[in-house]
């Protein structure tokens, strides 16, 4: 029983000065973690966004009226007899008065 309880005793002793000890490693591999769980949800976003411009691709490769579109935006161009209208909002960081 004695010789149980000086193992754990050294066990616990290992594992708490693990954590506590940068040079471990326990800290690194704790911090590669968290990378691995923001590089996952980059993944994710990142194929959200090649998903988007996947549907774009289908749009413009099979739709006239979607490459006339993106052709009018890209370019600023209208129509005979249409008149564009663009807003342009003031920047707030411009006018606030010292």
């Amino acid at each position: 029983m004695r010789r149980l309880a000086i193992t754990l005793g050294i066990l616990c002793a290992a594992i708490g000065w693990a954590f506590a000890d940068p040079g471990a490693g326990v800290q690194n591999w704790r911090q590669l973690g968290r990378d691995l769980a923001s590089a996952e949800e980059r993944v994710t976003s990142l194929r959200v966004e090649i998903a988007g411009l996947q549907d774009q691709i289908d749009a413009l490769e099979s739709d006239p009226l979607a490459i006339e579109a993106a052709i009018r935006t890209d370019l600023g161009l209208a129509r005979e007899g249409e008149t564009v209208v663009r807003v342009v909002y003031p920047d707030p960081d411009l006018d606030q008065a010292p």
